[in-house]
């Protein structure tokens, strides 16, 4: 009989710990859900404001484009001095004389690409 007494006490402690431990995961979920959705709301946010900051920077405008072989070449001004780039819209890289990275103040990398 004491046995099954203590067995009976046992189990319901197990109980119990099982009720807390589900409501301990509940709270835990809300939490993270809490957290996403903060989360979300800042990214939104910050995507939002990083889209209207470039729209800023970004001068859409056209441009003549004189052919050179294969390539398209457009004049521009660099520092008061005319400039001659290079269009290639499928290009994986960019390359510009050093030059015109002093004359725009351009950060170059330590690495190459």
């Amino acid at each position: 009989m004491v046995r099954i007494n203590k067995m009976t006490q046992e189990t319901s402690e197990v109980k119990h710990e099982m009720r807390a431990m589900r409501l301990r995961l509940g709270l835990m979920r809300e939490e993270m859900r809490a957290a996403v959705g903060e989360t979300r709301q800042f990214t939104l946010r910050r995507n939002k404001r990083l889209r209207q900051d470039l729209s800023k920077e970004v001068k859409e405008e056209l441009v003549a484009v004189r052919q050179k072989g294969c390539t398209g070449v457009i004049e521009s001004m660099v520092d008061g001095r005319p400039c001659p780039v290079v269009v290639d819209t499928g290009a994986a890289k960019t390359v510009i004389k050093e030059e015109v990275v002093a004359a725009q103040h351009l950060h170059v990398s330590d690495w190459q690409l």
